[in-house]
């Protein structure tokens, strides 16, 4: 019997594609934010980046799809190039500093915008604003702990801070989940996991927790056909929200 649901944060939780949009933007070509930055992004990076955002996971792959989108001759090629880049360990963790840099800067500077640039989605919102007891909802994430809960306090949402488990921690969600069980000592079998990315949730299915792919979130055109090949069930955003209501 599921007692707890582990949620993914960005693309499950928080819309947060115009502020990574913005914030990875930004790194990659060396602007510092401000409120006109957005004026810098042109109508077709835009739509480039919203359309190819479900190809990255760490936020140190945000400047392999400024890279791809730059340097690719047609739309058909973002994703061969996406994938063709494999920067080394020292490169992915400079970009991945500079990128978490300038959003820490962009909060300094103007917190209550860069909230705005998050916003939750809203039938997600509403279920966990109605809910009585938080205490069976975690957030296993890649974002930044820091943003996390930050956001979850801006849109009062009072979930305990030992209930996140963030990149911080560990960019692998199966180490995350383990942590997650030994630490609240809560049965594999009693929680399920709702995230938008294929590839965790292969990782954690395979630990053996139940999990299901956010049709709402980040995903590609064929990805809910290529993980029911997996096995992997599919849960629309408002079959989410009944499920939070109903395990109050």
């Amino acid at each position: 019997m599921t007692k707890y649901i582990a949620l993914d944060f960005d693309g499950v939780i928080c819309n947060s594609i115009n502020e990574c949009m913005l914030v990875s933007f930004c790194s990659f070509f060396d602007i510092n934010i401000t409120n006109d930055s957005f004026s810098n992004i042109s109508n077709d990076q835009k739509n480039k980046f919203s359309r190819y955002r479900y190809l990255v996971g760490p936020a140190f792959e945000y400047n392999s799809l400024w890279e791809a989108i730059e340097n690719s001759k047609s739309n058909d090629s973002i994703i061969s190039y996406f994938t063709g880049i494999n920067p080394s360990k020292e490169i992915a963790v400079k970009n991945q500093k500079k990128f978490y840099k300038n959003r820490t800067d962009f909060k300094i500077k103007d917190f209550t915008n860069w909230s705005r640039l998050n916003p939750f989605y809203g039938e997600i919102h509403k279920a966990l604003i109605a809910k009585k007891d938080l205490r069976n909802i975690f957030i296993v994430t890649s974002k930044d702990y820091q943003s996390v809960v930050e956001l979850l306090k801006y849109n009062k949402i009072p979930i305990n801070k030992k209930q996140i488990y963030s990149y911080e921690k560990s960019l692998d969600k199966k180490i995350l989940f383990e942590e997650l069980l030994d630490e609240h000592k809560i049965d594999k079998n009693d929680i399920i996991f709702i995230d938008d990315k294929l590839s965790h949730l292969e990782n954690v299915t395979t630990f053996g927790i139940k999990s299901f792919l956010a049709l709402w979130g980040y995903i590609s055109p064929s990805c809910e056909i290529r993980a029911k090949k997996k096995k992997i069930a599919s849960i629309t955003i408002n079959k989410l929200k009944k499920y939070i209501y109903e395990h109050n």
